[in-house]
């Protein structure tokens, strides 16, 4: 099952790290995508085995889950540069940005994501 994490900072690199040591997922069928080269090698540099990359949007169009972990601010441009169009069916995308759900515009056409969130509160 492929998955793509969008953002490799604390919560993408987290749950990359977590699920690529996990027994469910395979560490070479989890993609990182990252805008900085400095993420990508941290990535690379805990699991050598997984698929980090810089500005390549290109699993998106084949992975099975989809997480967006990046500043709440670039979520609406990610989404209609990169998951607005043509999807593998049934492809499942989760968003762990912090923002509300009111903020999160989902549609019910098939070539529009549908986004589950998980909002992140930062602790006091």
């Amino acid at each position: 099952m492929k998955i793509s994490i969008v953002g490799g900072g604390n919560m993408g690199g987290a749950i990359a790290r977590g699920l690529s040591t996990c027994d469910l997922f395979r560490p070479q069928d989890i993609t990182v995508i990252n805008r900085r080269a400095s993420k990508t090698a941290e990535i690379q540099e805990f699991n050598p085995e997984l698929q980090a990359v810089t500005g390549d949007y290109s699993s998106l169009a084949t992975a099975y889950i989809v997480v967006i972990a990046v500043k709440p601010w670039i979520v609406e441009a990610l989404i209609k540069e990169h998951l607005t169009g043509k999807r593998p069916d049934g492809q499942i995308v989760i968003s762990v940005a912090a923002f509300s759900w009111n903020s999160c515009k989902h549609g019910q056409e098939k070539t529009e994501p549908f986004i589950a969130q998980f909002p992140i509160r930062p602790s006091k």
